[in-house]
C-alpha cells in the first residue's frame, strides 16, 4: 500500500507473509507490542486499505503474543466534512469483533476554521489589464498553506462575504471582478491567487479577513526576504457554533 508518507514512515506490509516475518522479527528482539497506527494523509485513497491492512495486523500480532488493543488512526482529516470514503472505512472498526480501542489525530479537521487571518493591502495595480493586490503576506510566510497542504484560492468566485468600516458597521457589497493577489516577496512565484472574485474598490491600506486559517499557517511560515508576518495573535472565547449534525455518521 502507498501513501504520500510511505516512503519515508511505517512499515513495507505488502501480504500476510510479510506481517507474519515482521512479527516472528519482533518476537525475536523481545518488544511487546500493544497496537497499530497509520497515518494516510491529506486527500489520501487508501484509508479503507489501510484499515483492513491494520486489522489483519491486529490478528497475526495476537497470534505472537502482542496485546493488540490499540487502533491509532492517524491525521489527515479536512477541515469541513469528511468525505464518505472514510467514514465508510471507519465504520468496519465499529463494535469490532476483535476487540480493541480506536484513537485518531484529527488535528486540522479540529483547528482550521478557530482562526481568522487579518493581512492588508500594501499596493493595487493593473498588470496586463488586471487589477492586482500586493499582500503584507506570503506564499512563504501565513500562505504557505498552498505549499504544504494542497489549498488553493484560484477560481474561487465565493469567497468573499461581507464589508465592514472601522465602527463595524456593515456596508453593501460593490461590483465585484477577478483580480490578482500577490504576495509581499520578491519571489515570482509568491503568488497568493491568480484568479479570485474580490471587490474592485479595495483600497491601499485596507485589511482583508481570511476564515479557516488555523492549520498548516503561521506554524510553518519561514522568515524568507527577512520579513515577518502575524506577529500578533489574539484569542477570544466564544461559543462553538452547533453544527447541524444530529447523530453520529460511524
Amino acid at each position: 500500500m502507498t501513501t504520500i508518507f510511505s516512503g519515508k514512515f511505517g512499515d513495507d506490509l505488502p501480504n500476510i507473509e510479510a506481517i507474519h516475518k515482521r512479527f516472528q522479527e519482533i518476537q525475536k528482539l523481545g518488544i511487546k507490542i500493544y497496537g497499530i497506527h497509520f497515518h494516510c494523509g491529506s486527500g489520501s485513497s487508501s484509508f479503507s486499505k489501510a484499515i483492513d491492512l491494520a486489522r489483519e495486523c491486529m490478528k497475526i500480532g495476537r497470534e505472537y503474543g502482542h496485546t493488540m488493543k490499540l487502533l491509532d488512526v492517524g491525521g489527515g482529516y479536512p477541515t469541513g466534512i469528511i468525505q464518505e470514503n472514510i467514514l465508510t472505512a471507519l465504520k468496519k472498526t465499529k463494535d469490532d469483533p476483535l476487540g480493541y480501542d480506536v484513537i485518531a489525530e484529527p488535528g486540522r479537521h479540529f483547528s482550521a476554521n478557530t482562526c481568522y487571518l487579518l493581512f492588508r493591502v500594501m499596493a493595487k495595480r493593473i498588470k496586463q489589464g488586471k487589477l492586482c493586490y500586493h499582500v503584507n503576506d506570503s506564499y512563504y510566510h501565513s500562505f504557505n498553506c498552498l505549499i504544504t497542504d494542497g489549498v488553493t484560492f484560484e477560481n474561487q468566485n465565493d469567497q468573499f462575504y461581507g464589508v465592514q468600516t472601522s465602527d463595524l458597521t456593515d456596508i453593501n457589497i460593490t461590483d465585484q471582478q477577478n483580480v490578482s493577489i500577490f504576495g509581499m516577496t520578491c519571489d515570482g512565484a509568491d503568488i497568493i491567487a491568480n484568479n479570485i472574485k474580490l471587490p474592485n474598490n479595495i483600497e491601499v491600506g485596507d485589511w482583508l479577513c481570511m476564515g479557516g486559517m488555523g492549520s498548516y499557517t503561521i506554524g510553518p511560515k519561514s522568515k524568507f526576504n527577512g520579513m515577518k508576518c502575524t506577529t500578533k495573535v489574539y484569542k477570544w472565547a466564544c461559543k462553538i457554533k452547533e453544527q447541524g449534525q444530529k447523530q453520529s455518521l460511524i
